[in-house]
């Protein structure tokens, strides 16, 4: 969220200065220069301007390619004042997120993210690319997040619905997961899955998110 907000920061004002004649090179040399300013030097380290400085603005995109294939439409609508960086909202295809998040001390957040209708397929290879072993799942996904406390370790809670899909080589109805915990610890609670057929099986267990290349064995 900082860098969005710095980029978008950057980008505003280099329009702005020279709104007929903006060069991709000069955008992301404004974003180099409006870093340390905004977010100094390295993570972690204190903004000690945060408290007083403002800005606001929206970036939004369209028909855009990436290595000449399509991606998702982006929308961002976001403001710093106050000490925070509020975002609201952000969309991004079948994601919507919106909240804030501190500049200064131990960032606080509070921030809910919603998903609707978003094909499994697509998020499915992100955890493959992180050495996870777990199935192929097929499927349409929904759901909701939620994050609060210290960015570090912020309280995780939520509900996720996957529908008609199928999971390894057996065809499912639903399955439903609801989970909290501070990250990156997770624990399942209330979890199932319905399977076209047979008997429904329960979920149990705690997930270390950043082990995902165990999140097979972490789940029972």
């Amino acid at each position: 969220w900082l860098w969005i907000v710095v980029a978008a920061a950057a980008i505003e004002q280099a329009v702005a200065a020279n709104p007929h004649d903006v060069e991709l090179a000069n955008l992301w040399a404004a974003v180099l220069r409006e870093q340390p300013n905004l977010l100094g030097e390295e993570q972690g380290k204190q903004f000690p301007d945060a408290a007083h400085r403002e800005l606001a603005g929206e970036v939004a995109t369209r028909y855009m390619l990436v290595d000449y294939k399509p991606v998702q439409d982006f929308y961002l609508k976001f403001s710093v004042g106050g000490g925070r960086l509020t975002v609201d909202p952000l969309l991004l295809g079948a994601l919507s997120a919106r909240g804030h998040v501190g500049l200064t001390g131990a960032h606080e957040m509070d921030a809910a993210v919603d998903l609707l209708s978003a094909d499994l397929d697509v998020f499915w290879p992100l955890l493959h690319g992180r050495g996870s072993r777990v199935p192929s799942v097929t499927g349409l996904l929904t759901g909701s997040l939620a994050f609060k406390g210290p960015l570090a370790k912020p309280v995780v809670s939520g509900k996720l619905t996957a529908y008609n899909g199928r999971w390894k080589d057996v065809g499912y109805d639903t399955i439903d997961l609801r989970f909290e915990g501070v990250y990156p610890g997770i624990r399942f609670k209330d979890s199932r899955i319905i399977p076209s057929e047979g008997p429904g099986l329960n979920i149990s267990g705690s997930i270390d998110m950043s082990d995902l290349g165990r999140l097979a064995t972490q789940v029972s």
